[in-house]
């Protein structure tokens, strides 16, 4: 396995993919499109067992391939790999990038510990409302930022349909999905707040990630009469939180690696399917 998998590029990402990796005992390669830059020297000190390679033209030494190089280069670096290609996201930032291209898009946010608890209780019909709060910094991380969390709620709720525009400054999206779920998308831009999302199941329950990483259950409310120290009646959701055991990892990360080396990735998106969400921010949020 320690010839079996190519990271390419040195930035934050390849750091850590080349972490899990390493962890679980897969020793990759490591190529660089300019060997005296800072993140290969950053990367080196890291990972000083690693020798840092130029990446040639053409490259067949591995069968998997974990591209982390900037957004522009992606579509000149994937088109030089042979064997299994994964691309940190978003692939390209031009509106015409091959889409058939055989690459599956890295999106780590799809493996939290909790996205399976979700998605099958919205699979199983019960989810009859989804509200996401996204306080992104600006307009200008839309698609490199925010693509990350409508990928994932694209995932768990199925593709949007065209979206209503409220509002312009901190504008709010209303739709539906192909699920039949009414979404509500809030970009408070610059907000000093969580990401968020609540899930509104039939029978009352509240399922709220809050920040992402983390996950909740609202279910019922507990009910304080009025006393000498609080004289009016007052109420309190009956919060349960999702068990989680941290992994030592960036959230989700070490379940992506699991699933690439076990699975060839069923969780993450193809191109294509990157595409289609890419062209569907561009067309209703941009």
């Amino acid at each position: 396995m320690i010839n079996d998998w190519g990271i390419v590029g040195c930035g934050y990402m390849s750091r850590e993919y080349c972490k899990v990796l390493t962890c679980k005992g897969i020793n990759p390669q490591v190529f660089s499109r300019d060997l005296i830059s800072p993140n290969v020297k950053s990367f080196q000190g890291a990972y000083p067992h690693i020798e840092v390679k130029e990446i040639a033209k053409n490259r067949n030494e591995v069968s998997n391939w974990l591209v982390c190089t900037n957004i522009e280069s992606h579509e000149e670096v994937c088109s030089r790999l042979k064997g299994n290609v994964y691309c940190e996201k978003p692939y390209s930032h031009s509106p015409v990038y091959d889409a058939g291209k055989d690459i599956l898009v890295l999106m780590n946010r799809r493996y939290y510990y909790w996205v399976n608890h979700i998605k099958h209780i919205i699979d199983s019909g019960k989810i009859v409302k989804v509200i996401a709060n996204i306080p992104e910094k600006s307009v200008d991380a839309l698609i490199t930022q925010s693509i990350h969390v409508i990928d994932l709620l694209w995932y768990l709720t199925g593709p949007f349909q065209a979206a209503v525009k409220i509002g312009d400054i901190s504008p709010s999206y209303v739709m539906s999905t192909d699920k039949s779920i009414p979404l509500l998308i809030n970009m408070n831009y610059g907000s000093h707040e969580n990401f968020t999302f609540r899930f509104y199941e039939d029978n009352g329950a509240v399922h709220e990630a809050k920040p992402l990483e983390a996950f909740s259950i609202a279910e019922g409310m507990k009910v304080h009469e009025p006393d000498e120290d609080i004289p009016v009646r007052s109420y309190k959701p009956v919060i349960t939180p999702l068990e989680y055991v941290p992994t030592g990892y960036k959230p989700g990360l070490g379940e992506l690696i699991d699933d690439l080396i076990d699975g060839s990735g069923t969780r993450l998106p193809t191109l294509s399917e990157h595409r289609q969400i890419h062209t569907w921010m561009q067309d209703n949020m941009l």
